[in-house]
């Protein structure tokens, strides 16, 4: 094996990891509460406030929890593939 394909699949090793304690991480932190830290912004749609946010092989989409008096009373977060949808 030449030292160029060693490098690849270490590479390769390093960001899977990299991606799934991110992963971990964030998805801790969203049921406990808290937004997550691991992401960039994505794409903020004008239904009311709700964002997506991309992280290292997975998306996370924070919804606005509306009150009985029409105030935004917590954001509610949701983690998943890049395949999650705003509904």
């Amino acid at each position: 094996m030449t030292k160029m394909k060693k490098f690849c699949i270490i590479l390769v090793a390093i960001v899977v990891f990299l991606g799934f304690a991110s992963f971990c991480i964030d998805s801790s932190r969203i049921n406990n509460g808290n937004p997550p830290i691991f992401v960039v912004d994505g794409v903020a749609y004008r239904d009311g406030g709700s964002k997506e946010y991309i992280g290292l092989g997975y998306k996370v989409i924070k919804y606005n929890v509306i009150g009985e008096n029409g105030k935004i009373v917590k954001d509610n977060y949701e983690i998943g593939s890049y395949f999650l949808r705003v509904e």
